[in-house]
């Protein structure tokens, strides 16, 4: 069994009009380079930053307060996109964005590393959501209930990362390696017999309004 999609005629005429992929291929040498030393040094910065971030809360027991443990969380989150998504993109900008890998394997590090953007952003998302809400009660409602203690907190994050991980599930199935003139592309496909899913198109906005509307309004509501 073939383990890419072949595009249809579909997507080929809407990549044509949106320039999705032929205006890479025109970028000078030095575009690509200034790009792959831009994301090395996003990576440097992102992986010191947040190391710091880790070592600090984890030696020092004083800092490892209800809102610092969710930063912990947001800290490790961030370390694991990077180590992922950074050289992912490095290769993508001197590969003028091309995936580098076919076949069985590489359809499956397609799917993994965007399931992977998804769940990182959503556990972020999450982890911010329960640090607003801290905030919230510690700031209008300091004499009363409502904040985490140590031992919900040890429920809230599993949790956080368990829910996110099946709002991002059908990332899975939406992504795929697909060939063009030779080159393989990991893309969302949004169709299916040549039209658009339907499945698929409510679940993009159901990601939007799970990850970006519910928290906003969770927030706001307080």
């Amino acid at each position: 069994m073939n383990s890419t999609i072949d595009f249809s005629d579909i997507l080929l005429e809407s990549i044509a009009e949106n320039g999705t992929f032929y205006e890479f291929d025109t970028e000078l040498l030095t575009e690509k380079i200034s790009k792959a030393l831009a994301y090395c040094l996003l990576f440097v910065i992102s992986m010191a930053g947040n190391i710091l971030i880790l070592s600090a809360i984890y030696r020092d027991k004083r800092l490892r307060t209800n809102v610092n443990i969710l930063a912990f969380n947001v800290a490790i989150c961030d370390i694991l996109a990077t180590l992922v998504q950074l050289p992912v993109q490095t290769v993508y900008a001197i590969n003028s964005y091309k995936w580098a890998i076919g076949g069985k394997a590489g359809a499956i590090l397609c799917k993994f590393g965007c399931f992977h953007v998804d769940l990182c952003f959503a556990v972020s998302v999450y982890s911010c959501l329960f640090v607003a809400i801290d905030r919230y009660y510690a700031v209008a409602h300091p004499f009363k209930g409502g904040r985490f203690s140590r031992s919900t907190l040890k429920y809230i994050i599993p949790g956080i990362w368990i829910f996110a991980g099946i709002i991002c599930l059908p990332t899975l199935y939406n992504v795929d390696l697909a060939k063009y003139n030779e080159h393989f592309y990991c893309i969302e496909d949004w169709l299916e017999n040549d039209q658009v899913s339907l499945p698929k198109y409510y679940y993009f906005y159901i990601l939007i309004l799970l990850t970006n509307g519910m928290p906003f309004f969770a927030v706001a509501a307080r």
